[in-house]
């Protein structure tokens, strides 16, 4: 074998330097080839013949002589420099070397079931004698028979370990120490050499094998086996040898441990550590292989915690020693990530956190304090490496923290962070609140509102800031008539922001407040509607754009929107004309686009357009319904509470509303209201220019006035708050207008409808002193009198209108107490007022007490200061 193996070389060398031509497989021939094809003839027939006896010898013999020559011609060119897969090639194209192979794979096969252990055991002294060199023999037989070389190969180092360990206690008194072996450890090192030759094509079946010994050694069957007991130190001796095997042994191993065995490995710890030379010693190894986790990291963290708590159940010094070790590892963890340098290979251990941070989150809200703030602080410590595992456990706990103290964790993270990610908060927040995964965010609002009353107590935080970040989110969620985002919206106001984001939150606020009168629960629907008030308030305070837009929002929705109904509107809506068609009818589309490819003849129209579908009728109209009279009547003082809040001074609703605010509100009435933007001054035209100019758009003015009942209650608000009702003459003599034409066609029955319309018109301008008290008595006259002489009082109201402009000059304001401006001389009203006289005189058996009151007492000397009610 020797002398063919010689041969082999030297012609090997003599190609690598030109002798002969090159061949990428060289297959020499020599003459001693037959003898080594007769030898392994006569060997095979012997272990076919007879495998328990030969195949023992047999191989040991080849693995031997194996491993004396892969040595001998090391250095000759067939050694390891070219890598494991060349001189595995090149071995196998030596016949004397593929010979001793194919015999030793033929007595592993034949020994398959019966005794293979003795052949692996060969295997493993050889490679201890011959590593490195003997490697190539080793890949190539693991490579065959896989699951049979894994599993002995770990059999055989077991015991191996075993009697090390043995020997070590018996002479020396002291266990292993990680990283450092005596000689006669050395086989530990040929098994980890080649289940690491293995684990590149074959890593499941070591993976199995490891955790098929790991169960094995927690079996009950047996249990005081000492190899059993020594199993677990093996296991954790490899891992600590080989990352490739510690990789396969915590990938399994820490999934099939739970809390439930926690009180067996604690028994049995006792006996593991001496194996390591005490407790202290495999603590240190126990927590070295923690930090180099790339998987199952956060479940092994989990085990220390259910093993340090009453959850594991164990004894009191028991829990204090895994506590010690739980505060060890946090200790090294934080080492290691402080002292990381830049261009240093990632830490495993954040990288397996960040992957299993799910698995360690729902901790965070554990009600033990152990548990939660060991969590806290890794989470805290990997943020050093990863700024996202802090990330995303306070987006976790908003989402999910249902208890202060889970709350508290928040801070706390915060808190620990804030050098290395000062805006860890506003981040967490803006990426859940910008997750769309059906989720409605209640309990991350609820705890956002909580964190913001805590934060006002305390005057310090990072809450504020983080919401005003997220002020563009919590618009979006608040106009969608979220309560709980309105809540945290009042906490965080008033904070400086901008005009885009200052209407953006004003706009979803009228939203919202539209959205609340929608609750059929009175209690829900007024809180949701003051809340929305409030928020108005701080929102108007200083930001006259946002006013604008509030009060335009506001006197859209009430007037001109299908909300209108919620304030005793009748709002109807054409149904759509595509619900009234069926799939099989033409459409206006499809009749065009024939229209376009046919000839056109002359006289012909090029297009078609139909208004409505002959045979169906007319186009149906649907009618919302309207709340019932209690809750309109709410709502309108809800209304009138929002108008009020946008026009407040300097946010204060006990204070007069902002006179320039209430011209604002009339104004905008005025360009909702009135279809045009002609004939909308001040002044009162004569009575037959509004019969013949103006007179369609007085309809139409009358016509939204009654029907939208909130208008009336609009106007009451600005009348109080002279003289913004000046800005809305053209509204009140529209109406007034119209009502007298109406009277003027009204042959003798008082329509109760109309007298209500009239009453109520006087009562506004009265209340807007845009009339003296006189004229406005006549609203009790109505009911007694005929229309003609009704018409003749509202003649009388017009002319004095006419004659006397509603001017905002004529009122004054005390300048010291800043109050509502008052009319304080009213023109002459005697020339206006006969008519008035007339028709009380002819009517004396029902007005004589109005009459002496409004005429007679006045001319005696008596003050006339109380209006008739």
């Amino acid at each position: 074998m020797d002398i063919s193996v010689t041969r082999y070389v030297q012609q090997l060398e003599a190609e690598r330097v030109g002798q002969q031509s090159q061949q990428n497989q060289p297959n020499f021939s020599f003459p001693e080839e037959g003898i080594v094809a007769e030898i392994h003839s006569v060997l095979c027939s012997f272990v076919t013949t007879n495998p328990e006896a030969w195949a023992p010898i047999i191989s040991k013999w080849s693995l031997e002589l194996l491993g004396d020559l892969s040595s001998n011609y090391a250095g000759k060119g067939l050694g390891m420099a070219g890598g494991l897969s060349e001189s595995l090639q090149l071995w196998m194209s030596c016949r004397a070397t593929r010979t001793l192979m194919d015999i030793t794979t033929q007595c592993l096969a034949c020994l398959m079931n019966s005794d293979t252990e003795s052949c692996i055991n060969s295997l493993l002294d050889v490679s201890v004698a011959h590593s490195p060199h003997f490697d190539w023999v080793v890949a190539h037989v693991g490579s065959c028979f896989p699951k049979t070389v894994v599993t002995r190969v770990l059999s055989c180092g077991l015991k191996d370990f075993y009697a090390q360990g043995l020997e070590c206690n018996a002479q020396r008194g002291r266990g292993f120490i990680p990283g450092h072996f005596d000689p006669q450890a050395s086989k530990l090192n040929s098994v980890v050499g080649i289940l690491a030759h293995l684990a590149g094509s074959h890593f499941g079946d070591i993976r199995t094998a490891l955790l098929d010994l790991f169960k094995w050694s927690l079996s009950d069957e047996d249990s005081t086996d000492a190899l059993k007991l020594a199993t677990v130190p093996y296991l954790l001796h490899l891992a600590s040898l080989n990352s490739i095997l510690f990789k396969a042994l915590s990938a399994e191993a820490l999934q099939s441990l739970n809390c439930k065995m926690l009180p067996k490995l604690a028994k049995l710890a006792s006996s593991w550590s001496n194996y390591f030379g005490g407790g202290t010693a495999m603590q240190d190894l126990v927590v070295h292989l923690a930090l180099g986790c790339e998987q199952g990291g956060a479940q092994a963290f989990s085990l220390l915690l259910d093993a340090a708590g009453p959850e594991g159940g164990l004894t009191m010094e028991q829990r204090y020693s895994c506590a010690e070790t739980l505060e060890l590892f946090l200790q090294e963890v934080s080492l290691m990530v402080r002292t990381v340098e830049v261009g240093q290979p990632p830490i495993q251990l954040a990288m397996c956190i960040r992957k299993e941070l799910h698995t360690l989150q729902p901790l965070l809200l554990s009600s033990d304090g152990l548990r939660a703030h060991a969590t806290l602080r890794l989470i805290s410590l990997m943020g050093h490496h990863s700024s996202a595992v802090p990330l995303l456990a306070i987006a976790f706990l908003l989402s999910n923290a249902t208890q202060d103290y889970q709350l508290g964790a928040i801070l706390a993270l915060c808190e620990a962070t804030k050098a290395t990610q000062p805006n860890l908060l506003a981040d967490a927040l803006e990426q859940e609140l910008g997750c769309r995964d059906n989720k409605n965010h209640k309990t991350l609002w609820c705890n956002l509102a909580s964190l913001l009353k805590y934060e006002h107590e305390t005057k310090t935080g990072p809450v504020l800031e983080a919401a005003k970040r997220c002020f563009p989110s919590i618009a979006e969620a608040v106009r969608d008539g979220n309560s709980e985002a309105a809540k945290v919206l009042e906490l965080a106001l008033p904070a400086p922001q901008g005009v885009e984001i200052s209407l953006k939150l004003t706009r979803a606020t009228t939203t919202y407040f539209f959205h609340s009168l929608e609750e059929t629960d009175d209690l829900t629907r007024i809180a949701a509607g003051r809340r929305a008030v409030r928020l108005l308030t701080k929102l108007c305070r200083g930001s006259l754009a946002a006013r604008a837009l509030a009060l335009r929002e506001l006197l859209e929705g009430a007037i001109r929107t299908s909300q209108a109904r919620l304030f005793g509107a009748m709002t109807t809506r054409r149904a759509k004309p595509g619900s009234m068609l069926t799939s099989s009818e033409p459409t206006l589309l499809k009749d065009n686009q024939k229209q376009s490819v046919s000839v056109l003849l002359p006289q012909r129209k090029s297009t078609v357009f139909h208004a409505g579908i002959i045979g169906i009728g007319p186009r149906r109209m649907i009618t919302y319904p309207v709340p019932p009279a209690a809750q309109v009547f709410s709502n309108c003082q809800l209304l009138i509470e929002a108008c009020k809040a946008c026009c407040c001074q300097d946010g204060d609703l006990d204070k007069p509303p902002n006179p320039e605010a209430m011209n604002d509100l009339a104004l905008i009435m005025v360009e909702l209201i009135s279809p045009d933007v002609m004939y909308n001054d001040l002044q009162w035209p004569d009575e037959e220019f509004s019969k013949e100019v103006t007179v369609e758009r007085d309809q139409h003015i009358r016509r939204i006035m009654d029907d939208k009942p909130v208008v009336w209650d609009l106007l009451r608000l600005v009348a109080t708050q002279r003289p913004a009702l000046c800005y809305c003459s053209v509204l009140l003599r529209a109406y007034a207008a119209s009502l007298m034409g109406q009277w003027r066609c009204i042959p003798g029955i008082r329509p109760p409808k109309l007298v209500s319309q009239t009453q109520q018109l006087l009562d506004v301008l009265l209340l807007g002193q845009l009339i003296p008290l006189t004229l406005a008595t006549s609203r009790h006259m109505i009911p007694s009198i005929n229309p003609p002489q009704i018409l003749m009082l509202m003649r009388d109201v017009w002319n004095y209108l006419k004659d006397n402009v509603p001017s905002p000059k004529f009122f004054k304001r005390d300048p010291v107490k800043g109050e509502v401006a008052w009319r304080e001389k009213m023109p002459e009203d005697s020339p206006y007022s006969e008519t008035l006289r007339l028709i009380m005189q002819s009517h004396l058996e029902t007005l004589g007490g109005l009459y002496a009151q409004v005429f007679v007492k006045p001319q005696l000397g008596e003050a006339f200061s109380k209006p008739v009610g």
